[in-house]
């Protein structure tokens, strides 16, 4: 078992009233699987992402990565497995102004991400991701250069580019147009295959058939899933 949440649970505190946003939520995923979670705004979708990546503790039970129950990990270990196991890609834009898109999508293997992976590797691996995701010419342009689209797209491949164990997608292919989107799916399915993990939150309904269990959230409970046997 790769990740599992136990009767996980995450309440915030408005004026001085609790609010419930992930209610009891269990759930299970192994290597290799493709999840897709969908849901209405404020559903508690984003939060139980970052429950699952442990960058929000939870008021009520637990998540394990691989056995290990993430909130009894110091900050170390966790910032280890965010480093080197799980990939997250938010919502938001998250590369640096001042550098240039190829730069940015270099940054975690200089920030330790890279685990053995070597630099001439890590710089094959960008040159090819970028020609499948159209941004070989703008790997010199700066973000504020960068579309909407451009931003989502180099997101996604600098997620792609250290081969975690498992990707957390919040919205990948939130503002991209349908061919992208497409080749965003299609990508995500030939890694899982490979034996990468792959959760993301979508709210298309053509990209549901690409994972192999979908999910709605509702309320901040996790329904019973779809699982779908054909694959495109």
């Amino acid at each position: 078992m790769l990740i599992r949440a136990k009767n996980l649970v995450k309440n915030y505190e408005r004026e001085g009233v609790s609010h419930r946003v992930v209610d009891q939520v269990n759930f299970t995923m192994d290597s290799g699987e493709f999840v897709i979670v969908k849901g209405s705004s404020g559903s508690g979708k984003t939060t139980l992402l970052n429950l699952l990546t442990g960058i929000l503790k939870p008021s009520g039970g637990s998540v394990f990565f691989e056995g290990d129950d993430l909130k009894k990990m110091d900050d170390g270990k966790l910032s280890e497995i965010r480093n080197h196991r799980i990939s997250y890609i938010p919502q938001n834009d998250t590369l640096l102004s001042n550098l240039n898109l190829w730069d940015n999508l270099r940054l975690p293997f200089f920030l330790g991400k890279g685990g053995d992976l070597k630099e001439g590797e890590l710089n094959e691996r960008l040159k090819v991701l970028l020609e499948e995701f159209g941004l070989s010419d703008r790997k010199c342009s700066y973000p504020r250069e960068l579309s909407g689209g451009e931003i989502r797209r180099a997101l996604i491949i600098r997620s792609l580019s250290l081969s975690p164990d498992l990707i957390i997608a919040d919205e990948p292919t939130g503002s991209l147009d349908p061919l992208t989107t497409l080749t965003v799916m299609e990508k995500f399915r030939r890694i899982a295959k490979e034996g990468i993990a792959v959760l993301a939150v979508s709210h298309q309904p053509e990209t549901f058939p690409f994972g192999d269990r979908l999910y709605e959230m509702k309320e901040g409970r996790l329904l019973p899933a779809k699982v779908f046997t054909n694959k495109k």
